[in-house]
């Protein structure tokens, strides 16, 4: 079963390559960091895999080991308030979870 890729995906994966590249940090230390496969890393990084937010969390908390500066700003592109406000106004009709009226 393949997973489906983002834009989102590929950013937030492009991201954390750049500062692993930046800081040195081999592949196989992430995985490792994450009980992970190196093969899983480097499918995550050429976007044919995604991490989950475990992932990415723990991907902070490792490079916090070599950069206490790091954090989900760095890996997360900034919010845009107005495309939130407009998610949060919008009702999905036909929604198995929705109370009937």
């Amino acid at each position: 079963m393949k997973s489906h890729i983002t834009d989102l995906d590929k950013l937030i994966s492009q991201r954390i390559l750049k500062i692993r590249n930046r800081l040195e940090i081999p592949s196989y230390k992430i995985a490792d960091y994450l009980n992970v496969s190196s093969s899983f890393v480097r499918a995550v990084e050429s976007h044919t895999m995604k991490y989950n937010v475990k992932h990415i969390y723990l991907i902070v908390q490792f490079f916090n080991e070599y950069d206490e500066f790091i954090d989900f700003n760095d890996i997360f592109p900034e919010r845009d308030d107005e495309l939130i406000v407009e998610l949060q106004e919008t009702k999905k009709v036909n929604n198995k979870y929705q109370k009937e009226i």
